[in-house]
Parts: C-alpha cells; structure tokens; sequence
C-alpha cells in the first residue's frame, strides 16, 4: 500500500492500534501522533471489573460499556475482544518506540483520563515525546482550534524527519 517511512495518526483505539503497529513495523515508522490516546484502555476497564461482573461477562460473551463516544450511549465489547485486548496490552513495561512521538489530549476527556498519555510518555523509549493537553476539548479534538493543532503537530513532525517542508 505503502512505500518509506510512515507517519501514523490515531484517535482513541486507534492510538493503541499505531502504537502496536510501531512495535510491529518499526523500521516503517518515522512518527506517532495520537489524539485521545486510548492505550491499554479495555484491559484497564475489564481489570476493574469485580470478579462477579468479570464471571457475568463470560458467561454471556459481552459487556456494554456507557460511554458518550458512542449515539447509542454505550459499546457492547466481546468477551473474546476483552481478552485479545490483554494480549496486546503495552502500559506494564517499556515501549521499545524509539521515533518522535506527540499526544494530544483535551483534558474534558470523559472517556481517557488525561493522565494515560502520560503513563505512555513515561514507559517510552523515545527521547523524542511531548504530551499536549488542551484545557478545552474533549475525547473527540474535532473543533478548528484542534484540527489547527493537529495539523500543525503533523508539518512539525514531516519537517524534524526530513527537514524539507514548509508549512502550509
């Protein structure tokens, strides 16, 4: 699909997803920007469980998660995601990314508390990481002021990988 060195952006999950494809295809990733950071965010919701809704929720293959990210006001997770989801969790050792990486988060994120970019920046190998939190914004940086931001994160990583940009 692809050619050279990429740089990857991801908002929520996806976030998680660009982490565990740098781990992956570290050789193809030149940077990370994720918004809304949600690593490690369904295992650290299926640990607080209690052990009775934990036991509940593999006898009837689902959880439904309330959430305002979702119309519906919540997301039904299967048991099997749940426990994929653990087999990819990151947050419980050092991340070996070693590219720049930028988080920006709104600190009204009522679905990842602010503070999960920050566990991330502090368990990465990368001498080359800042955490952004806006004071306005929530999980879902949609608003102009963010997208300026966001654009403006991504010239600024093209231009410190290849030094040959300008900006827009």
């Amino acid at each position: 699909l692809t050619s050279g060195p990429q740089i990857l952006v991801g908002s929520s999950m996806g976030g998680w997803l660009m982490f565990l494809v740098a781990l992956e295809r570290p050789e193809r990733i030149a940077g990370l920007l994720g918004t809304g950071t949600a690593v490690d965010a369904f295992v650290n919701l299926f640990r607080s469980l209690s052990d009775e809704v934990k036991e509940d929720v593999a006898r009837k293959g689902t959880l439904h998660y309330a959430t305002q990210s979702s119309d519906t006001g919540y997301f039904t997770l299967s048991y099997s995601f749940l426990q994929d989801a653990e087999k990819h969790s990151i947050l419980q050792k050092p991340i070996p990314v070693r590219c720049p990486v930028r988080m920006l988060h709104g600190l009204d994120d009522a679905s990842v508390p602010w503070h999960r970019p920050v566990q991330v920046a502090e368990q990465l190998e990368s001498s080359d990481v800042s955490v952004i939190l806006r004071t306005q914004g929530g999980h879902v940086l949609r608003d102009g002021e963010s997208l300026k931001q966001i654009v403006a994160i991504v010239y600024e990583l093209i231009r410190s990988i290849t030094g040959k940009i300008g900006r827009a």
